[in-house]
């Protein structure tokens, strides 16, 4: 299944109607909260502003660019009429420098000194440089050359004609597009709003990473890796706590977080007496498209929506918390954002694996890249608690259900960190 930012398919109102208990795969889960995506909304920002935005319209060019014969170098203008007639000696009459107006040009001799950048008046339409001519008291001599006409100047409007577009639609800015909208004077622009996420960290065993832990404490290292994930995507945390296992706390949180546009929730979604998230996220109003995904890590996964709210309920260890941001989370905010996402990539498993269980597994694994071709191989995990499964690899694999054993050569898709 490949997802690009086009043809938005649904709106939460046309989401079906899954029995609770019912488990999802992986392929109707990502349909499910794709197709959840609001229309994305149209907003004006500074261009100072508006780097990893996606552009709402085609934007086109102010006026000619450049707006006038424009030199390439510093250098002797003088006319290709008379170098035809075999002169190589001229007198100037002045220089021109960057920012001169036409309308004060040097006039009365048959040359004339330009710097670059400089608006190239006419008559004149050849440019040699300063270092290729002779300068003496009594004029310059150009080389004896017979070059074409405009040689090293930029003809007005050669780059861009007034009213072309310079940059289409969908377009991502950055520094590539930068400069093209600043010369045309685009001081403010229209992009697709890039949506506001808070993150909730559940459990009263989770601390601040600040804090020394008690033997049965962990600190919140969840919260970290969705944000370092957000932040790879230009998203900046919008709200930020952690909660504990207490159903007025946690309904307090969710209140608050529901003021972003995407909530993304870990641990308390299990089935534990603890677990509180999905009967609080219901209190709150919000609708559970599902809950469980035939998957390994991440069958816990919870997702619903609110409005043009979205909420996930991701499970509480940190390699499951990684995976299904990669999986589910990121591309929900890459099409909210109209951002394009890249097509789903494909390597070649250098070892063997058998599948465990009946859920399709992503597996963390190490990964080459050769003549265009992605090789990985698989490394020791020890399940969805081991925080050594990234910080070792390049990313994870999938085994598919309906694949028991994977042998070396064998295509599987990859999801690189």
């Amino acid at each position: 299944m490949v997802f690009k930012t086009i043809g938005f398919a649904g709106k939460p109102s046309s989401l079906p109607n899954l029995r609770r208990s019912e488990m999802v795969t992986i392929e109707e889960a990502q349909g499910l909260v794709f197709n959840s995506v609001p229309e994305p909304k149209v907003i004006q920002l500074q261009l100072e502003k508006a780097r990893g935005y996606t552009l709402a319209e085609d934007i086109r060019a102010d006026r000619d660019y450049p707006p006038f014969h424009r030199a390439c170098v510093d250098g002797y203008a003088v006319r290709l009429s008379d170098i035809e007639k075999g002169q190589l000696k001229f007198t100037p009459s002045g220089t021109i420098y960057a920012g001169d107006s036409d309308a004060n040009a040097p006039t009365g001799g048959n040359c004339v000194k330009i710097m670059t950048g400089a608006s190239l008046p006419e008559p004149w339409d050849v440019l040699f440089k300063v270092e290729d001519c002779v300068e003496s008291e009594d004029g310059i001599t150009i080389p004896d050359k017979k070059p074409a006409k405009w040689y090293n100047i930029d003809t007005k409007g050669i780059i861009i004609r007034s009213e072309n577009i310079i940059i289409k639609k969908e377009t991502s800015l950055d520094i590539r597009s930068v400069t093209a909208l600043a010369a045309t004077g685009q001081a403010f622009v229209s992009v697709y709003d890039i949506p506001t996420v808070a993150i909730i960290s559940t459990g009263s065993e989770i601390i601040p990473i600040s804090q020394e832990p008690k033997p049965t404490q962990i600190r919140d290292v969840n919260y970290y890796s969705l944000l370092y994930g957000l932040q790879s995507m230009g998203i900046e945390p919008s709200f930020y706590t952690i909660v504990t296992d207490d159903q007025k706390s946690l309904d307090a949180a969710i209140l608050k977080a529901l003021e972003s546009d995407v909530v993304l929730l870990s641990g308390g979604v299990s089935m534990g007496d603890s677990d509180y998230v999905p009967s609080c996220l219901e209190a709150a109003g919000v609708k559970q498209v599902f809950h469980k995904v035939k998957v390994k890590p991440g069958k816990p996964l919870w997702f619903g929506v609110k409005g043009e709210r979205a909420v996930f309920g991701l499970p509480g260890n940190p390699f499951s918390v990684s995976v299904a941001f990669k999986v589910f989370v990121e591309p929900y905010l890459n099409k909210r954002a109209h951002r394009f996402s890249q097509e789903k990539a494909y390597a070649r498993l250098q070892s063997e694996r058998t599948l465990r269980g009946d859920r399709s597994e992503y597996f963390p694994v190490k990964a080459v890249t050769k003549n265009g071709q992605i090789t990985v191989t698989t490394r020791p995990h020890k399940g969805s608690g081991d925080l050594l499964a990234m910080p070792e690899t390049d990313g994870v694999a999938l085994h598919l259900s309906e694949n028991r054993e994977l042998n070396i050569g064998d295509e599987v898709e990859f999801l690189p960190w």
